[in-house]
């Protein structure tokens, strides 16, 4: 596959990951159309491209009354929540989410800002999350939100057209997590009457996925460097 186009399609999928990954403690409830897109070159001839396209677009009551439905589409991925509000009591809404596409567990390694290709590789999968957001002040000025989230994901990796033929890829995994609490406190702007978003604490990510550490390095003096995120060998 074309190099430019894969690396396109990881920094597409890296940004819409972040976008998932601090969204809101709530449904949106409004009506949104939204096209990003975006350039970043490094300095260095020889580093990660990192241009970006997605589109989102939620649209409240649909596919009927007090639900909503949530998209975030990028060329070889897509995430997305049909948010069902007041499903399990007032003020306490329930997301059934579906995320997954090629390039989504894409891994460039980098150390002291040096590009290493021969240690980079391919990443795909995808997976599904149920979400409990929950309103607790509904009649106050400045709303205060929670969230706990459930997902269940599998990763599968394979070599890229410039990965070492004696680099060891990480194992398949499939993976279940959980994250909570997460409390999203809107402050009013008083102009604009519109929210941003006051996150604490940071929230707690479990997980059964284990830490993955190299279990061989290339170097003498690679015991400096951490090791690769996914836990790919180097020879």
């Amino acid at each position: 596959m074309n190099r430019t186009f894969k690396c396109f399609a990881y920094f597409c999928i890296g940004v819409v990951l972040t976008a998932r990954m601090t969204a809101y403690a709530q449904i949106d409830p409004e009506s949104r159309q939204l096209l990003h897109v975006g350039v970043n070159q490094s300095l260095h001839n020889d580093g990660p491209q990192a241009h970006y396209l997605f589109f989102y677009w939620n649209m409240p009551d649909y596919p009927s009354t007090n639900q909503a439905l949530r998209l975030i589409i990028a060329p070889t991925y897509v995430d997305g929540e049909l948010g069902l509000k007041n499903l399990l009591g007032d003020n306490t809404d329930l997301g059934l989410g579906l995320f997954g596409g090629g390039f989504a567990n894409s891994y460039d390694e980098v150390r002291q800002g040096k590009y290493f290709r021969n240690e980079s590789f391919d990443g795909h999968g995808g997976g599904a999350s149920i979400s409990v957001y929950h309103l607790f002040n509904p009649q106050a000025t400045v709303p205060l939100n929670g969230l706990v989230r459930a997902t269940v994901d599998y990763r599968d990796f394979e070599s890229s057209d410039d990965t070492a033929g004696n680099f060891v890829l990480p194992k398949r995994t499939s993976r279940l997590s959980l994250y909570a609490p997460v409390f999203d406190m809107a402050v009013m702007n008083r102009f604009s009457c519109r929210g941003s978003p006051l996150k604490f604490p940071p929230g707690t990510n479990w997980s059964t996925e284990p830490r993955l550490e190299n279990t061989a390095l290339a170097r003498t003096d690679d015991w400096r460097q951490p090791p690769t995120a996914f836990g790919g060998v180097r020879s």
